[in-house]
């Protein structure tokens, strides 16, 4: 590990890519990895949500990430997120992401129940104690329900003092403008993971935005963000609002889609094959996918 690395700039939760038997496709993933590399992301995050992780075995986590980081070969950061319900699995997934070689891990509280500060605590600090990793602390209220307030990052800080960056998904900019305000106190660096809020969290202070739509379009959230960076900020603005329907309908589309199974359409639509969801997530309905190729034809992507 380069304790020098320094997360900024167009991190990608890559997809897992599976066969049409639903088994993972490591060759499809090594592809894809070489497809952001070449179009220029800054970072690389394994075993995020959008890898559709809940789907997959602890085994296959651990090899989808021995592949991603091989394939990388220190071209750029590589993060594994290493989130589970149970303390010791992600303390097993975290240390094998250290001994792999990766720069850090990327860990949100357990979800499914609502556990209390005093368990998120405990959650963190055990994990801090076994692997000295920079960790990404991944706050999404909606899965976790508990939102990561200042407060509560500062106790985190107290017994995990490698939590260095916080991915944001709480689609709040004044919980973003909050981190950052007290950034001198925890010492931490802010993506942002809420796509149609990507711009004016850059503008507060955000370091960077961890992009999924990126999987699919990695030009788009690079240029914005080198436009950013370029002070260029009319240019970026005009960017985001062309961009803005097709992140919206990612997100918030009214039929509940998944976000995965667009950006998997969108690959598709793109001519590059992906492969499927595995069950029970299904990929995206004909009508749905005939919706998202007219966005992306105004987009001048297809």
């Amino acid at each position: 590990m380069n304790d020098n690395i320094k997360f900024k700039g167009v991190f990608i939760p890559i997809i897992t890519i599976f066969k049409e038997n639903e088994e993972v496709n490591y060759d499809g993933i090594k592809n894809h990895v070489e497809y952001l590399i070449n179009a220029g992301v800054n970072g690389i995050i394994s075993g995020a949500a959008t890898s559709e992780f809940f789907h997959l075995s602890v085994e296959e986590r651990k090899n989808i990430a021995e592949t991603i980081v091989k394939q990388v070969n220190r071209r750029i950061p590589v993060v594994i997120g290493t989130a589970a319900n149970a303390t010791k699995e992600s303390i097993e997934l975290s240390k094998h992401a250290e001994y792999i070689g990766a720069d850090g891990v990327m860990i949100n509280p357990p979800s499914y129940w609502h556990i209390n500060e005093d368990e998120i605590c405990l959650h963190y600090g055990m994990i801090g104690k076994k692997v000295s990793l920079p960790i990404i602390v991944y706050n999404d209220p909606s899965v976790s329900y508990t939102n990561i307030s200042p407060k509560l990052l500062l106790r985190m800080k107290n017994v995990c003092s490698n939590i260095k960056y916080v991915k944001d998904s709480s689609n709040s900019i004044n919980n973003i403008q909050d981190i950052l305000l007290n950034k001198t106190n925890l010492d931490v660096d802010v993506f942002v993971g809420e796509e149609p809020i990507c711009l004016y969290a850059l503008y507060v202070g955000c370091v960077g935005i961890i992009s999924l739509i990126a999987n699919g379009i990695p030009e788009f959230s690079i240029e914005m963000v080198n436009l950013f960076y370029r002070n260029a900020f009319i240019e970026a603005r005009q960017l985001h609002y062309k961009f803005l329907p097709l992140m919206n309908y990612l997100f918030f589309n009214d039929n509940k889609y998944s976000c995965i199974s667009i950006v998997k359409s969108i690959l598709k639509l793109r001519n590059r094959n992906v492969g499927i969801t595995r069950m029970p997530m299904m990929s995206l309905p004909q009508k749905e996918e005939e919706k998202l190729y007219r966005l992306l034809k105004d987009r001048e992507i297809i």
